[in-house]
């Protein structure tokens, strides 16, 4: 397993310039990301993208890690406790970012691969409704126990965000 040290996380790349292929198909999508471990339900999910086009899109990163009791996030803000995601939501918008969307991520996948070996990344631009209500949002992760195996999957988004948390955010 990889550990980071604070000061690795703070002086880690946090913006990265990807291409937005919008017309691709979500199967496409996914495909360009060559991903080890995917959802074996994902086609039954309907996913509307509302996006059209090739666009360049710059994603930041809004990182949380913990140091004793006291969780920073990078890029100006500090929160003493988890956040759900509603919460996470407004924080953004009061910091002029929106949340990133699957097809943004999925991108971002496909370019760069490693780091999603290192964090979990989160999409609450897309948030899919699923069976029995549940919401759930796209995420970018690896396996510590697999070197190098890395996953495309659907987290629950119902639920207060703590140590995993590091979404993909796009300013506005």
């Amino acid at each position: 397993m990889l550990i980071l040290s604070v000061e690795e996380v703070a002086m880690s790349e946090a913006i990265y310039d990807i291409i937005v292929d919008y017309n691709l198909s979500l199967a496409k999508m996914i495909a360009a990301g060559k991903y080890d471990v995917i959802p074996h339900d994902i086609k039954e999910v309907s996913i509307p993208i509302q996006e059209s086009g090739i666009q360049a899109v710059t994603i930041e990163f809004v990182r949380f890690w913990y140091t004793d009791d006291r969780r920073v996030m990078m890029h100006y803000l500090q929160y003493r406790e988890d956040m759900t995601t509603e919460e996470v939501l407004k924080d953004m918008e009061s910091k002029q970012m929106r949340p990133a969307t699957l097809p943004e991520l999925l991108a971002f996948g496909a370019k760069f691969r490693k780091v999603q070996q290192y964090f979990s990344i989160v999409a609450l631009g897309t948030i899919i409704g699923c069976n029995r209500g549940t919401r759930r949002a796209p995420v970018l992760g690896g396996y510590s126990w697999e070197k190098g195996a890395r996953l495309f999957g659907l987290e629950l988004a119902d639920f207060r965000w703590g140590r995993t948390g590091l979404f993909a955010a796009v300013r506005k």
